[in-house]
């Protein structure tokens, strides 16, 4: 389900501009640049999801 900050400021009793500062902040702590990013991260660190290294090159 997607919510729009506009539509998350409601239900934690915040202004859309603060949400999107908050998840500025978090994008940033955890280095991650997209909501599938930060799924992703939160997956792996809760151990269900396992990412195998790759020696790729791209030339």
């Amino acid at each position: 389900m997607d919510k729009s900050d506009s539509k998350i400021a409601p239900i934690l009793q915040l202004s859309s501009g603060a949400v999107k500062k908050y998840l500025e902040h978090t994008d940033q702590k955890l280095n991650v640049h997209t909501c599938l990013s930060a799924v992703m991260y939160a997956l792996k660190q809760l151990g269900l999801l396992i990412l195998q290294e790759t020696n790729i090159s791209c030339y």
